[in-house]
């Protein structure tokens, strides 16, 4: 019976390590969110200026 609660402490110490080793990826994960918020805001800004002038090249040219 000891030897079996032994091994139960043992397997949930292992459980707890691989949470630990996941819990630390998640941080860095959410660390890292700003940046992509960041770059995909700076994406979406770039596409559309590319817009503007789109626009504005079509108009441009109608008005010709």
């Amino acid at each position: 019976m000891r030897r079996m609660a032994l091994d139960n402490l043992k397997l949930i110490q292992l459980d707890l390590e691989k949470l630990s080793v996941e819990i630390g990826r998640l941080q860095n994960e959410i660390e890292k969110l700003p940046d992509h918020i960041d770059s995909n805001k700076q994406e979406k800004e770039h596409l559309e200026a590319i817009g503007d002038i789109k626009r504005f090249e079509a108009y441009e040219t109608e008005k010709q």
